[in-house]
C-alpha cells in the first residue's frame, strides 16, 4: 500500500525521491508513530514532501489512498505479497513450534488464507497480543510489534480525512500559511559535522551553510540580515563555487549588481564536484539554497561555460573582481607529512582525486596514499574498490583518515573498509614509485619496505590555489579591486570557503572589516 502511495505521488507530480520513501519506512520501522492515519498523514508529509507549494498535491492523493480505511483488509492485498519473502518472513520470525502449525497447514496458498481469514474475523483495532493483526504484539500479522519482519500493514482509521488535516491546521495556526511558499529559503544541513568538529578542536563554531554562525557577537553578523551598502557597485565574482555563492547571494542582498561567471557547464565548483561522489550527495545542498535565491534577484546575472581571460576582465569594467576559481589537487607528492615536490619515475601513472571526479579508473590495483588525512582517500578507496579495482590505503599517520575523528565518521570508514577487503597500511611513508610498484616504509622500523603492485597511484594530499587569473589581472593597472576568496586565497574545507565568500563579500560591502567589537576590559 505504500509503495502505491509513494508512485501516486510520483504521478502527481509531487517530487519524490526513492530516499525520501526509505526515510519514512525507517520512521516506521522505529515506531515514531502510532498505527492513525493522522499521524502518518504528518509522518509521511514531513518525510516526502520537501517544497510546501506541493503540499495540495499531496493532500489529494493522500486523501485518495486512505479515503475510506476502516479496517486492515482494506490497507494489504495480502495476494499480492510477494511469496519469497513471506518464507523468510516465515524462517525469520516464527518460532519452530509456529513453523511447525504453519507448515502443517499444506502450502503457503493456506498460510495467505489463515492471514484473510484473520483480517476478516478481526472487528476493532488491537494492540499487543499475539494473533490478531495489530501493532506492537507478536503476531507474525501486523505491524510495529516485536515481530521484526512479519506481514507489516497500516491500522485501521479512526475516522478522519488527511485532505482535512491540512485545512485544520491553518485555522489553529493561520501563520502557518504565510510560510508555505518559503522553503527555499531554508538552508538544509548537509550533515559534514564540521559543528561538532570545531567543539572537539575547541574553536570557535563553524558550519557550512551557516558562514555568520559564531560571528554574531563578534562581526555584528546576522544570518538572514545583511544591511544594505552605503555605495551600490558592480561587482564581478569568478567561479561559482562555494565560495563564490555566497559571496553573490551576500552582495547581491546588499544592493550590489552582481555577475556571477564560471568555465563549467553547472555552477557548484567543488560543491558540484564532490556532491557526485558516494555519500556525499548532501553537499549538493550548499548550491540549490544559494542558487535558488540568486535567480529570484533582478540584480544579478548567471553566466556558465563562460572562461574569462586578463583582456575580459579590464573590458567589463566592474568595480570589484572577486576571484573564486578554486583549487587543484597536487600530484607531485606535496602533502601533509611531505612538503618538497617528489619526481616520480618515468611511465609511472600518478592519479589525483580530480582524475577520479573526472571519471578515470585504473585498469589494475591502486594504491592510495592519504596524505590529506580528511574524508577524501577513503571516498575514493570505496568507489575505486565497487569499480572492481584491486584497492590498498596507505598513510604516514597512526589511523585512517585521521582527521574524520573529530567529526565522527573515522568509526564507519574503518568498518566499510573492513567489510569492503580494503586493506589498511598506517603509519607507512611512501618511499619510491618505479616499474609499477609502489614502495613502502614502516616509519617506527628499521629496514621494514613493504612493496605493493601499483597500475596506478592514487596520491590524496595539498591543493594549490587555482590563481592564474588574478595573477595576470594583478600585473595590470586595473582600476577594479580584485580579491581573493575561499580555496582560491586558501585552500580548506568547504566550510571554509563558505566563510571566506562570506567574509570578503561583507568587507566589500562596508568597506573594510566592517563591524569588528572586541572585548572590554572591566
Amino acid at each position: 500500500m505504500f509503495l502505491n502511495f509513494f508512485n501516486e505521488l510520483r504521478e502527481a507530480k509531487v517530487p519524490v525521491t526513492l530516499k525520501e520513501y526509505l526515510l519514512l519506512m525507517e520512521a516506521m520501522d522505529k515506531q515514531v508513530i502510532d498505527m492513525d492515519v493522522e499521524d502518518f498523514y504528518y509522518l509521511s508529509r514531513a518525510a516526502l514532501v520537501k517544497d510546501e507549494r506541493n503540499i495540495d498535491k499531496f493532500d489529494k492523493v493522500f486523501g485518495h489512498a486512505f479515503k475510506g480505511l476502516d479496517s486492515l483488509a482494506d490497507a494489504v492485498d495480502v495476494e499480492d505479497i510477494p511469496e519469497e519473502w513471506l518464507r523468510k518472513q516465515m524462517e525469520k520470525t516464527l518460532s519452530a513450534e509456529e513453523r511447525e502449525k504453519l507448515q502443517g497447514l499444506g502450502s503457503l496458498e493456506k498460510i495467505l488464507e489463515e492471514l484473510k481469514k484473520r483480517l476478516e474475523e478481526q472487528e476493532k483495532r488491537h494492540q499487543g497480543g499475539n494473533k490478531w493483526v495489530g501493532t506492537g504484539g507478536t503476531s507474525p500479522f501486523g505491524g510495529y510489534g516485536a515481530n521484526p519482519e512479519g506481514v507489516r500493514m497500516v491500522g485501521p482509521s479512526r475516522n478522519k480525512r488527511a485532505v482535512k488535516v491540512w485545512e485544520k491546521a491553518l485555522e489553529i495556526n493561520p501563520h502557518m500559511a504565510s510560510i508555505r511558499h518559503r522553503i527555499e529559503e531554508i538552508r538544509e544541513c548537509v550533515g559534514c559535522n564540521v559543528c561538532v568538529s570545531m567543539d572537539s578542536y575547541g574553536v570557535p563554531l563553524r558550519c557550512t551553510q551557516n558562514p555568520t554562525i559564531g560571528e554574531e557577537w563578534r562581526r555584528n553578523w546576522h544570518p538572514e540580515i545583511v544591511g544594505k551598502a552605503e555605495k551600490q557597485e558592480n561587482s564581478l565574482i569568478i567561479g561559482a563555487g562555494p565560495a563564490g555563492l555566497e559571496c553573490a547571494l551576500t552582495l547581491a542582498k546588499a544592493g550590489h549588481q552582481v555577475t556571477l561567471a564560471d568555465a563549467a557547464e553547472e555552477v557548484g565548483g567543488r560543491a558540484r564536484l564532490e556532491g557526485g561522489l558516494p555519500g556525499m550527495h548532501a553537499y549538493r545542498r550548499v548550491i540549490d539554497y544559494r542558487l535558488w535565491n540568486l535567480q529570484q534577484m533582478g540584480n544579478v546575472d548567471i553566466f556558465t561555460s563562460s572562461p574569462l581571460e586578463t583582456d575580459d576582465l579590464e573590458d567589463f569594467g566592474a568595480d570589484n573582481i572577486i576571484f573564486a576559481t578554486g583549487a587543484s589537487w597536487r600530484r607531485d607528492g606535496v602533502g601533509g607529512s611531505n612538503f618538497d615536490p617528489v619526481d616520480w619515475a618515468e611511465g609511472t601513472t600518478v592519479l589525483t582525486p580530480d582524475d577520479i571526479i573526472a571519471g578515470v579508473i585504473p585498469d589494475g590495483p591502486v594504491v592510495i596514499y592519504d596524505d590529506d588525512h580528511n574524508y577524501m582517500a577513503s571516498i575514493l578507496a570505496e568507489l575505486l574498490r565497487a569499480k572492481g579495482c584491486e584497492t590498498t590505503y596507505v598513510t604516514p599517520l597512526a589511523s585512517v583518515a585521521t582527521w574524520t575523528a573529530h567529526t565522527l565518521e573515522q568509526r564507519s570508514i574503518i568498518g566499510r573498509f573492513k567489510s569492503q577487503g580494503i586493506p589498511i597500511h598506517v603509519n607507512s611513508t611512501l618511499s619510491g614509485y618505479s616499474n609499477g610498484v609502489v614502495t613502502v616504509q614502516d616509519a617506527y622500523a628499521v629496514n621494514s619496505e613493504r612493496q605493493f603492485e601499483a597500475a596506478a597511484l592514487l596520491f590524496v594530499g595539498a591543493r594549490l590555489p587555482n590563481k592564474r587569473l588574478f595573477d595576470g589581472f594583478a600585473r595590470t593597472q586595473s582600476a577594479a579591486q580584485g580579491v581573493l576568496a575561499g580555496d582560491c586565497l586558501v585552500p580548506g574545507m568547504i566550510q571554509a570557503a563558505v566563510h571566506s565568500g562570506h567574509r570578503i563579500a561583507k568587507e566589500l560591502i562596508y568597506g573594510g572589516a566592517g563591524p569588528f567589537k572586541l572585548e572590554k576590559p572591566t
